[in-house]
């Protein structure tokens, strides 16, 4: 094909026409620009996770996604919940419209959310080959961990654990399990979802 054609067949005629007539000063819309920039914020929050290993939001990483997931109906709101449900066990029930049988306008309600408890102990890495750090903040004492397989069996105790832990799960079958972090007075009650992947 000579470059002639090629060039017709690229550019068909009427194509450079209608490519010089888009103005090069135009503004994008401004929920297009809010949204990218919400995708910006949550794609950090995901990145820095996986990089680090950590599987808890903080209380501001939880609040920003929150917040994004009910200012919006678009793509970046839905990654936002998808974030909070994976990092924080997050229900998220969609908002309902109800009509009014005596003929006024509709009244829109929304399902009560449980709010999700914010991780306080630092689990990692996640997924973890067998060996798992625990980071217990100084208020807990003798802290009891409990690795539970996804048939609800407890294959793996610890008790009294505090400050710094190293937990060794090399015994356990790759897979999804539980591990519940209790002290014996209640204070401190975690669930925390591990892989072990080898």
């Amino acid at each position: 094909m000579t470059k002639l054609r090629l060039r017709h067949y690229l550019y068909p005629s009427g194509a450079q026409a209608q490519l010089n007539a888009i103005a090069a000063d135009f503004n994008l819309d401004p929920r297009r620009d809010a949204e990218y920039a919400d995708f910006i914020d949550v794609n950090t929050i995901i990145f820095s996770k996986e990089s680090s290993g950590d599987t808890t939001l903080t209380t501001a990483e939880f609040n920003l996604l929150e917040n994004m997931a009910y200012r919006h109906s678009t793509l970046a709101a839905g990654l936002a919940l998808t974030t909070l449900n994976y990092y924080a066990d997050y229900d998220f029930l969609e908002v309902l419209v109800e009509p009014d049988t005596q003929g006024k306008s509709n009244r829109v309600k929304r399902n009560k959310v449980k709010q999700p408890e914010i991780k306080l102990c630092r689990v990692y890495p996640n997924p973890t080959a067998g060996i798992l750090m625990i980071e217990i903040p100084d208020e807990f004492k003798d802290v009891n961990a409990i690795l539970i397989d996804m048939q609800g069996r407890v294959v793996y105790q610890e008790a009294k654990l505090n400050g710094f832990a190293t937990l060794n799960f090399r015994s356990e079958s790759s897979g999804a399990y539980q591990l519940q972090l209790r002290t014996d007075n209640g204070k401190l009650n975690e669930i925390h979802r591990i892989q072990i992947a080898r």
